[in-house]
């Protein structure tokens, strides 16, 4: 266990190094600019717009994810009318998700361990997380 929290503690550090030194490291920098993280954005927009349109995936076009996580890209757009609204309400469905996920662990959590441990580990879960 204290492994694995210190792999998860170091990770975000690792990565800011390997990207600020990128180019001492491997003589070329290494970058992730937000118009990349906004093109899977497009896509999941791309994809649950053909839906809307009456296209089935998998039959009329092919989605690189698994059956149930469509449900997931494609709720959003009953809500968006562009990519950027979009990108909007996918933030907020995965932040709904994840606090469902971190009450549903909570709840497994606290009869094996108490409710102090229960809520100590998921404090320290959500403070990770943020």
């Amino acid at each position: 266990m204290a492994v694995q929290l210190l792999i998860a503690a170091l990770n975000p550090l690792v990565a800011v190094a390997i990207t600020g030194n990128s180019k001492w490291l491997f003589d070329t920098p290494v970058t992730v600019s937000t118009r990349e993280i906004y093109s899977d954005l497009r896509i999941y927009f791309g994809y649950a717009d053909l839906l809307f349109a009456g296209k089935a995936p998998y039959r009329d076009y092919t989605i690189e994810y698994p059956l149930l996580a469509f449900p997931f890209l494609a709720a959003p757009r009953l809500f968006a009318r562009s990519p950027l609204s979009y990108a909007v309400v996918f933030t907020i469905e995965l932040w709904i998700v994840g606090a469902i996920a971190t009450f549903l662990l909570a709840r497994t959590a606290e009869p094996r361990i108490g409710v102090q441990q229960a809520r100590d580990r998921i404090c320290w879960y959500t403070l990770f997380i943020f």
